[in-house]
């Protein structure tokens, strides 16, 4: 009986750890400038679905819109904050538009 007691102690103990872990996390992405939530999310979605190509690795099949919708920005602030990324040097994060189908 102490045994379970103590399992579900520990137990306890690590979903509220867990949970605070989780609310300050979203704090800091919420508070955090809107170029640096971009880039997190680029890199989370490269590390996710990611294809490695000769000039690197490619997202495919993801917009502006798509990414102002995930950051709760519209499209053109997304593709600013796009922009701003890709003046620090970082590859090209936009679609192509002439990529057709394939």
């Amino acid at each position: 009986m102490a045994t379970e007691r103590g399992d579900a102690l520990r137990g306890l103990t690590t979903v509220c750890a867990r949970l605070k872990e989780s609310d300050h996390h979203r704090v800091v992405v919420a508070c955090a400038p809107a170029r640096l939530r971009l880039g997190r999310l680029l890199l989370r979605l490269a590390e996710a679905e990611g294809e490695t190509t000769a000039l690197g690795i490619e997202i495919r099949q993801v917009t502006q819109e798509d990414l102002g919708d995930w950051l709760g920005m519209g499209r053109e602030a997304a593709g600013r904050r796009v922009r701003e990324l890709q003046g620090l040097g970082l590859p090209s994060a936009t679609p192509r538009r002439d990529r057709g189908s394939s």
